[in-house]
């Protein structure tokens, strides 16, 4: 008994500085690839956005046209376009729920407020002329993704979740869009700042919202799809607030341009740098742009391969990204705090043997 107290002490002592000494090293964030020639944005338009198939085919819309590069290699090749004059920022570019048709945006109408402002364009993934969707579309949207398969929303295939802001940039909505009718419906109401993006997290089928303008930016809240099934089910949008916040410790660098989760369930979001969020919502990486990519990032993801394209913000002209692998931004625990875990729990049988 005497030998179990005085070892008691020192055991209490190296687990606990083991736990608060918890270091972790993040793996070299090494390039693996190139994306060269991504298409320049369109005249009316301020950039041109991406979107990655389940495939690793890389989508880029312009404003007017849309362009493939297949398998992530090779020269982009265009396969389509929408009604010639139009006017587009460009908003976001997405893939239906079967990943054969495109949803196109055209953002605030390259100017806000403009006639162009908020129309969508749909069109088929394997190419061809673009259809304007009927109606007045969604003002000023951000960000659009499909609606998850799960969800128990009425012909769930043709509808998208979009994330749309207002022309003071000072607020932001969230709604439910049918690619066919035209529809709108919202179901989130009072979000802080302007739009920035959007994830659904695999795993669950939760929305995850990232704020990208004011005194918000950079918080990142959650829903749960039973609440977007029953706020557009029940026709009573909920309030912002009713969502989670997901990472409390810190909101790091990002302001939104471009939100997915990796293989391995950690968030990614870019902007005015890249920031890394681990499952729990503590900071894995976080980065500010620098200056050589005009202190602005914004990021794709190919589910294909694991991989993250890094693309600097262009005023003109055609642009290059940076594939990287997305684990290199994940952190694992150093090797001396493994040892030193170890050696706790080593001690800590021995304790338990001497007490018995």
């Amino acid at each position: 008994m005497k030998t179990f107290k005085t070892l008691r002490l020192p055991l209490f002592f190296l687990l606990l500085l083991g736990l608060d000494c918890l270091g972790e090293r993040a793996h070299a964030q090494t390039p693996v690839g190139t994306v060269s020639n991504i298409p320049a944005p369109d005249a009316n338009a301020y950039s041109t956005s991406l979107r990655y198939d389940s495939s690793g085919d890389l989508y880029a819309w312009d404003g007017l046209s849309v362009w493939e590069q297949s398998g992530g290699t090779g020269s982009f090749s265009n396969i389509g376009s929408v009604a010639a004059g139009n006017s587009a920022d460009a908003g976001p570019i997405s893939l239906s729920q079967s990943g054969q048709n495109l949803l196109l945006s055209n953002g605030a109408g390259g100017s806000l407020g403009g006639p162009y402002n908020g129309v969508f364009w749909s069109m088929s993934a394997a190419g061809g002329m673009a259809t304007r969707v009927t109606g007045s579309g969604a003002p000023f949207a951000g960000d659009a993704l499909a609606l998850p398969a799960a969800s128990t929303i009425p012909q769930s295939n043709t509808k998208y979740i979009v994330y749309q802001g207002n022309s003071s940039f000072n607020g932001s909505s969230l709604s439910i869009f049918d690619a066919v009718s035209g529809v709108n419906v919202p179901i989130v109401n009072n979000g802080p700042g302007a739009t920035a993006a959007i994830a659904i997290n695999p795993r669950n089928d939760s929305l995850y919202v990232d704020t990208g303008y004011g005194s918000d930016a950079g918080e990142i809240f959650s829903f749960s799809l039973n609440q977007i099934d029953t706020a557009f089910n029940t026709a009573t949008p909920i309030n912002f607030t009713s969502g989670a916040l997901f990472n409390p410790l810190g909101t790091g660098s990002q302001s939104g341009a471009g939100l997915f989760f990796d293989s391995n369930g950690y968030l990614f979001a870019g902007g005015d740098g890249i920031t890394v969020f681990r499952p729990d919502g503590s900071i894995s990486y976080d980065q500010p742009a620098s200056a050589a990519d005009n202190y602005y990032d914004s990021l794709a993801y190919d589910p294909a391969n694991n991989e993250v394209l890094k693309v600097p913000y262009v005023f003109a002209g055609p642009s290059t990204g940076t594939l990287y692998n997305a684990t290199d931004f994940e952190t694992v625990p150093e090797p001396s705090t493994l040892m030193l875990l170890g050696a706790g729990v080593v001690i800590g049988l021995v304790a338990r043997r001497l007490r018995t």
